[in-house]
């Protein structure tokens, strides 16, 4: 039972991850798509077969926290995962954790760095303000033969719709100028942009506001 009550009707096409296999398939989905992420370090590859199985344990762990406090949905083929939590009660995954791990492997650099920057990521949240409702989009995975197939426009826009209709501000955060630009076109705005110049690292915090009359 999850603790964010925010769908009468979930969104077309996608449903929640109940069970042990919806729950694994999500988290293998997560795993792909995130463990070969540029990061601004020289990354492991993807096929390295330890940094998968650590990411893949991160994965698992990431949402069945989630789980506990919102909500992870999914599509029919498991090929998009969406992670949504309250904003003041963000899933406990220990990514610092994660990246002493991933600091014991052959690239020592991938783990070092990343661990920093969530912990700065983690130190910038603590100062924003949010409105009671407000709700954090943790992660959205689309596994990557799938991407480019508007899996996510699809699926913010009757997000974006069902959330204004219940006057709720969305959140979110994201390492990548183009990822920003996308947001940007869905009615985020930059709330806070962070640069640590020694990592090569800019993280966007975005907020898209509730709006009254939804045109997407």
């Amino acid at each position: 039972m999850n603790n964010l009550n925010l769908f009468e009707n979930l969104p077309e096409g996608f449903r929640l991850v109940q069970n042990e296999i919806d729950h694994k398939l999500a988290s293998l989905t997560v795993t792909q798509a995130f463990a070969d992420y540029k990061y601004p370090v020289p990354s492991l590859p993807a096929s390295h077969s330890t940094f998968m199985k650590i990411f893949y344990d991160f994965s698992e762990a990431w949402i069945d926290n989630a789980q506990d406090v919102g909500l992870v949905l999914t599509n029919e083929d498991y090929s998009a995962v969406m992670v949504l939590t309250p904003v003041d009660r963000a899933a406990e995954v220990d990514v610092v954790k994660l990246g002493n791990k991933l600091a014991e492997l052959e690239s020592r650099e991938v783990g070092d760095n990343l661990t920093e920057i969530m912990q700065y990521i983690g130190e910038d949240e603590k100062d924003l303000k949010f409105r009671d409702g407000t709700v954090y989009i943790e992660a959205f995975a689309v596994q990557t033969p799938r991407q480019g197939q508007k899996l996510a426009s699809k699926l913010m826009r009757q997000l974006f719709k069902e959330l204004d209709s219940q006057d709720r501000d969305v959140f979110l955060f994201t390492n990548t100028e183009r990822n920003a630009a996308i947001y940007t076109h869905f009615g985020f705005e930059t709330i806070k942009k962070h640069t640590v110049e020694e990592l090569n690292s800019t993280t966007w915090f975005m907020l898209r506001r509730a709006e009254k009359n939804n045109d997407l």
